[in-house]
């Protein structure tokens, strides 16, 4: 679990404003859950991500691979050359470890993928730098995974894996009333997942 203080200070980052000067040179591919009425907080954060040379572009479960697929081609023409960050909501953050395993296949390394509730994931690839694992816990039992709310591990011990039960974190003002279907809407959220994204791009003097 992330320290406390940590995270307070993560979340103290100011938002970058947009920028359109130059071509994309990275992307973000966020993946809603099961059908496409579902995860529709993904859309509001799209347009509130800091996306200086970054495309951003939300797809359903079902579109992900082609995606990711023209993500990788992308990247392998030299059209992208930037951050790739991959974030999903429930079934969308359990088709993340798949997709990121997709684009090692080419080659490509995800710089930060963030899970979002995912309802029954996996480890996490070796090829991804850092993730996050947002998730809440609750009393399902231990042979039920769906909705229970787990840690992840990860394969490469070089990956910066954080897991973030948010129940842990009462003074989270949303904490009481967030659940499985409107996480992914969380102002909470969506503040930590830009600030995420903002230490990327300065990590890379983007």
């Amino acid at each position: 679990m992330v320290p406390r203080g940590a995270l307070l200070i993560l979340l103290s980052g100011t938002v970058a404003a947009r920028a359109d000067a130059g071509p994309p040179r990275g992307t973000v591919l966020l993946v809603r859950g099961v059908m496409t009425v579902f995860s529709l907080g993904l859309d509001d954060l799209a347009t509130k991500l800091p996306c200086h040379e970054l495309e951003v572009q939300v797809v359903p479960t079902s579109w992900s691979p082609h995606a990711t697929r023209h993500i990788a081609q992308r990247y392998m023409r030299g059209e992208l050359d930037g951050p790739l960050v991959l974030i999903g909501h429930s079934l969308g953050g359990d088709m993340l470890p798949g997709l990121a395993q997709q684009l090692g296949a080419s080659g490509q390394t995800v710089d930060l993928m963030i899970m979002i509730d995912a309802t029954n994931p996996s480890d996490v690839p070796m090829n991804v730098r850092r993730c996050v694992n947002l998730y809440q816990s609750n009393f399902s039992p231990t042979w039920f995974r769906v909705f229970r709310g787990v840690p992840i591990r990860a394969t490469n011990p070089a990956t910066q894996l954080v897991n973030v039960d948010i129940r842990q974190f009462p003074e989270i003002q949303e904490a009481a009333t967030l659940h499985h279907f409107n996480i992914e809407a969380s102002d909470w959220v969506h503040q930590l997942v830009i600030c995420e994204i903002q230490h990327l791009l300065r990590s890379r003097g983007e």
